[in-house]
């Protein structure tokens, strides 16, 4: 997870207005509802009020 935010703190987001969010690839939905925020979190300044925000998940994993 701090690879990932490192990541989206170098990609210079305030040249992009944030429409879209996808969390995919994988299962996500094994992640802590804890790390998932805090991925939200640092896009969340960059994104509009209505940003769509999706999550991949497989109901296998599903906590």
């Amino acid at each position: 997870m701090d690879a990932i935010v490192k990541e989206i703190k170098h990609a210079n987001l305030s040249d992009y207005t944030v429409k879209t969010i996808y969390i995919g690839g994988g299962t996500p939905s094994i992640l802590d509802s804890s790390l998932i925020l805090k991925i939200l979190n640092e896009i969340e300044p960059y994104a509009t009020k209505d940003a769509e925000i999706t999550i991949e998940i497989n109901p296998r994993y599903c906590k």
